[in-house]
């Protein structure tokens, strides 16, 4: 499962164009995937975040190894061609954590609404996580790193 996961991320990217673009790429397949297969999602956060008392049954960094090495690259990439100057402390690795915080919260998002949803749970939460917020946080992690993007 997470394997397709990774698999879709990697496809989702490539021929992608500009450092803003393949954020979004990257974060639109997560998302897209766990609209298709909540279920899935579900299983992986619970295998990579703990079903228990926070302890994993996979190592994330491992099983994101080739999707981060492929968000390195693209920061990389981007700080060299100049499209991305990173001021203020902020540095390679840290943009590269901060995109896939955005797309741990959009999968934990997911998970807690399909379990709302199958639950039957008529409770709606103001922070609800739906593809307009997770636009928002993209758009928002892209200018804090400092792409302009108006």
């Amino acid at each position: 499962v997470f394997g397709a996961m990774v698999a879709e991320t990697e496809q989702a990217v490539r021929g992608v164009v500009g450092f803003a673009n393949r954020v979004r790429a990257i974060v639109d397949a997560n998302v897209s995937f766990a609209e298709r297969s909540p279920v899935s999602v579900e299983f992986i956060c619970m295998a990579l975040y703990g079903p228990m008392d926070g302890h994993r049954v996979l190592d994330p960094y491992r099983q994101h190894a080739s999707t981060a090495a492929l968000s390195r690259r693209f920061v990389s990439e981007a700080v060299a061609s100049g499209e991305l100057m990173l001021e203020h402390g902020i540095d390679e690795p840290y943009v590269v954590s901060h995109l896939w915080g955005i797309v741990r919260n959009a999968l934990l998002a997911n998970v807690r609404d399909s379990r709302r949803e199958r639950l039957a749970d008529p409770m709606r939460s103001e922070t609800d996580h739906g593809r307009a917020n997770v636009n928002r946080d993209v758009d928002l992690f892209l200018r804090g790193v400092g792409v302009d993007i108006d």
